[in-house]
């Protein structure tokens, strides 16, 4: 690679004037297209600051996401000019936000999205009366700004948001290559045929309807007009929770030969009474018809790579046979399937796809979702070991979901000193004890992404909960350094007093984009300052900030407050080398804190991995010394000192939070919680989009 001074001596002048004229002279679009693939970082800091120009091209991409909410549209003024007044201000914003926006998302915003449990019919008019009145205006004035290319529309089981649809594609369609419909209101019917009329150039298409509906009230697809002339340009298409009718399916498999992505997420069967083989709604559901649409999508979609298939539990369907074609498509690496297949007996789905890429290693994709009926699930009991065996002997895996389905914890205990430490498992109703897990880990070097539901657990030797988040962090960014996307979900709350600070071991991940996590209860300054891009701080800013944290009399700030102040002044020479600088995080002096109360006590100093002469802890070359052990942190913040300019996840661009909100009451407290947090995370990297989200605990993640 050539180093910038070796390029400006090589490149003549005349060659690189050349360069910089026609990067001026092309078109906006060209320039824009360009720059859809720079990371949002550096399309915030750099590229508005090379010219004017470039300033311009860069601030429609910015701002190419518009949300809708229609509670936001609460207009009850006393006098009709106040009301005529406000509703031309909401319109006026809204056009200017649209002009250049490449994403418009319609929604009510309901509970557990607000405090608000209904909408009332004047909300939605309002909302949608502005967002009518800014488009037409935005036509008028300066079409060429309409570049809408991604539209959501999240229902929320709402009729009145639902009947938006036709006009917005009527207005948005030509242009629109993704469309999104979420949460569909129940007996929904889907045609796709006046959906491709509106949208010609649509590639990507996702219908989700509700989880629990059943019967009549259940939503499926429609007829399809069939036709030889038709090609539909979709490449990926994903139907959850929805009724499929065969010929419907075979139609949209004969109009689509680009199809390379089919999902068809936890289909559900039409029952009348009893299911029928005869039914073509359930043609899923058995073996003969289920094979004959399979051979109808294999000949006419010979460019498929990906395909989920799974069926959606119903306690009248006795039959719990495997639906995912494997056998039919032998070259797909990428496969989507459910856990109702783990429930009983061997675990069919498991053994087979093991046993069919394990020689060839060809196996690069795996979405797993939960199998739920009412409040029944349906996984075997060894699922989430199966899992971690699977990432075990999947080396070529670069993509794995399933957020929704618990993997044992104490599999990632692999260290020396981890394994060999008794534990008891109390999850099934067995408290024997757990025999020392394998010297195992996952052989997936390569995974870009990774969605995964961790089942902590409070048995006999796992009682440290911070511990666990140390090791399920520690492993993860040891394991899997090329991880891009990354959900982590918890089955239980971790305390809350320093779990955020171990997070700081997945900033190893150099290549990170997204980040989700689940159950952020309480957070501070001195929780996560460690996610400054450069490791600098105010050491005067950093003392009124320990201050009026010190001040607000909680638990867990009181006590790290009080082990900075009296230990931290009087012992901090004879710990620390005379060179070290004072420029440090809040977060890493919490932890240097507790750090040397542990020093006191020489079990927990064998625990953190402490010693003068130690050897590494080497597993298939990865280095798992300290794993879970407080040290791991302290040794990661000693790096940051010594690489105080290297960029700290150069490339994240979202941070993505799930708070479980399981009543009304508890909105107005999560309320805030939510906007602290946004605020402190904005507060040390503004160029990081924050997504706040508030769901129900029972809600899937995928």
């Amino acid at each position: 690679m050539f180093s910038w001074q070796a390029t400006k001596e090589i490149v003549p002048v005349s060659d690189r004037q050349t360069s910089r004229n026609i990067s001026l002279t092309l078109p906006p679009e060209v320039m824009e297209s360009i720059l859809q693939y720079v990371g949002l970082a550096t399309l915030r800091l750099v590229v508005p600051l090379v010219c004017h120009r470039w300033y311009n091209v860069a601030q429609p991409l910015l701002k190419r996401s518009v949300h809708i909410k229609a509670i936001q549209f609460d207009r009850s003024p006393n006098e009709q000019a106040q009301e005529k007044k406000v509703k031309y201000e909401s319109e006026q914003m809204l056009a200017l936000s649209l002009r250049g926006a490449y994403t418009l998302v319609y929604q009510a915003g309901l509970f557990p999205k607000s405090d608000i449990m209904q909408l009332p019919a004047n909300y939605e008019k309002t909302a949608w009366a502005t967002l009518k009145d800014a488009m037409i205006s935005l036509s008028e004035t300066a079409p060429e700004a309409i570049r809408i290319r991604t539209l959501v529309l999240d229902a929320e089981l709402k009729s009145v948001i639902w009947r938006r649809l036709q006009p917005l594609l009527g207005f948005f369609g030509l242009g629109l290559t993704t469309l999104h419909l979420d949460s569909i209101p129940d007996g929904t019917i889907i045609y796709l045929g006046p959906i491709m009329e509106y949208c010609p150039h649509l590639k990507n298409l996702k219908v989700m309807a509700r989880l629990f509906s059943t019967g009549d009230m259940t939503s499926r697809l429609g007829e399809i007009e069939a036709g030889p002339s038709k090609q539909w340009p979709l490449r990926s298409v994903t139907f959850d929770n929805m009724v499929l009718l065969q010929t419907a399916l075979e139609t949209l498999a004969q109009n689509c030969p680009d199809l390379k992505e089919l999902r068809m997420i936890r289909c559900k069967p039409l029952i009348k009474g009893r299911v029928v083989a005869d039914c073509p709604e359930n043609c899923l559901l058995f073996k003969q018809r289920r094979e004959q649409f399979f051979n109808h999508l294999k000949d006419h979609c010979r460019k498929l790579r990906s395909l989920h298939v799974s069926v959606a539990v119903d306690l009248r369907y006795k039959s719990f046979e495997e639906v995912a074609p494997i056998s039919q498509f032998p070259l797909i690496e990428h496969w989507g399937v459910a856990t109702l297949s783990m429930s009983k007996g061997k675990l069919s789905l498991a053994s087979t796809l093991l046993d069919m890429h394990r020689k060839e290693n060809r196996l690069t994709s795996v979405e797993i979702v939960l199998s739920i009926c009412n409040s029944l699930v349906f996984r075997g009991p060894n699922t989430g070991n199966w899992i971690h065996l699977l990432l075990c002997e999947s080396p070529h895996l670069e993509h794995f979901k399933a957020p929704d389905v618990n993997l044992p914890l104490h599999l990632l205990y692999v260290s020396n000193f981890l394994r060999i430490i008794p534990r008891s498992n109390n999850d099934e109703g067995d408290d024997s004890f757990i025999s020392p897990v394998p010297r195992r880990i996952w052989a997936c070097r390569g995974l870009k992404t990774l969605h995964i539901k961790i089942n902590e657990s409070c048995s006999f030797g796992m009682g440290d909960l911070e511990e666990q988040a140390r090791v399920l962090y520690g492993y993860i960014s040891r394991v899997c350094p090329n991880l891009e996307d990354l959900c982590i979900n918890r089955t239980q709350m971790l305390t809350p007093s320093r779990y955020p600070v171990s997070m700081c071991l997945l900033s190893r991940l150099k290549r990170l984009r997204t980040l989700q996590v689940t159950g952020v209860a309480y957070l501070c300054d001195k929780d996560i300052d460690w996610i400054k891009e450069r490791y600098y701080y105010d050491t005067s800013q950093q003392a009124g900030l320990k201050s009026e944290q010190g001040s607000q009399g909680d638990k867990q700030g009181g006590l790290i407050k009080s082990i900075i102040t009296r230990q931290w002044p009087t012992l901090r020479h004879s710990i620390i080398p005379s060179n070290f600088n004072d420029n440090v995080s809040l977060s890493e002096l919490s932890v240097r804190g507790f750090h040397l109360e542990d020093d006191n006590d020489n079990g927990t100093a064998l625990r953190t991995g402490r010693g003068s002469e130690r050897q590494r802890d080497m597993i298939d070359n990865v280095d798992m010394t300290d794993l879970g052990g407080l040290r791991d942190v302290v040794e990661y913040f000693k790096d940051r000192r010594r690489n105080r300019d290297e960029s700290l996840w150069p490339e994240l661009r979202t941070i993505n939070v799930r708070f479980n909100i399981n009543g009304y009451d508890e909105w107005s407290t999560l309320d805030l919680e939510m906007k602290k947090f946004r605020n402190i995370i904005k507060k040390y990297r503004p160029e990081i989009e924050v997504v706040s989200i508030g769901m129900r605990s029972y809600e899937l993640v995928l």
